[in-house]
């Protein structure tokens, strides 16, 4: 809501001139690099999460072809 209100605070309005300054101030908990920190994170182990399960079930194809 403090967006909207800062938006509706300005009153010139110039063509080709964006409206709303990006800024941290209103999202991400004004930290972004926490954030950005837990999405690399996730997808680092839903990756290697992925990646030992391929290779699991590939080495257990492997023994059932053996016996």
């Amino acid at each position: 809501m403090e967006m909207a209100r800062e938006i509706q605070e300005k009153t010139a309005v110039v063509k080709g001139v964006p409206v709303v300054e990006p800024s941290n101030k209103y999202f991400w908990f004004n930290r972004p690099d926490i954030i950005l920190f837990l999405i690399h994170f996730t997808l680092f182990q839903v990756i290697f999460t992925l990646n030992n399960l391929s290779r699991l079930d590939l080495d257990m194809a492997k023994i059932k072809k053996i016996y």
